[in-house]
């Protein structure tokens, strides 16, 4: 079950209960988001990359033909499994996560490529 931080309703009617119960929720999302992105960071083995503010590249058109086949999508389906999380939480990388998970089912180097630069 996802819950997002939005969706939550608290009754009361102490306004500082409200507040205290968003604060502690908006804590507990952020920390399980970092520990998830860092989760998703060492799965893939990044150490040295550079950072966009771009999470693909404009006007990119992946079809499902793109390159050489994988020779092995588990990391592929499993980094995009983990995205999907993030997915709710970053807004500013929806598009991108789903474009990738368009292509699960037979990935290629050019959608790993995708991948990575969301990463």
């Amino acid at each position: 079950m996802l819950v997002s931080e939005r969706d939550l309703l608290v009754v009361s009617g102490h306004p500082y209960v409200e507040h205290e119960s968003r604060s502690l929720v908006w804590s507990i999302f952020s920390h399980y988001t970092q520990k998830c992105t860092s989760d998703i960071i060492d799965v893939a083995a990044l150490i040295y990359t550079k950072t966009t503010y771009i999470p693909l590249e404009l006007h990119l058109k992946l079809l499902l033909t793109d390159g050489t086949p994988l020779a092995d999508p588990t990391r592929y389906r499993h980094l995009v499994g983990k995205l999907v999380y993030l997915y709710l939480t970053r807004l500013d990388i929806t598009h991108a996560i789903s474009i990738v998970s368009q292509f699960v089912s037979t990935p290629h180097y050019a959608h790993y490529s995708a991948l990575l630069r969301i990463l």
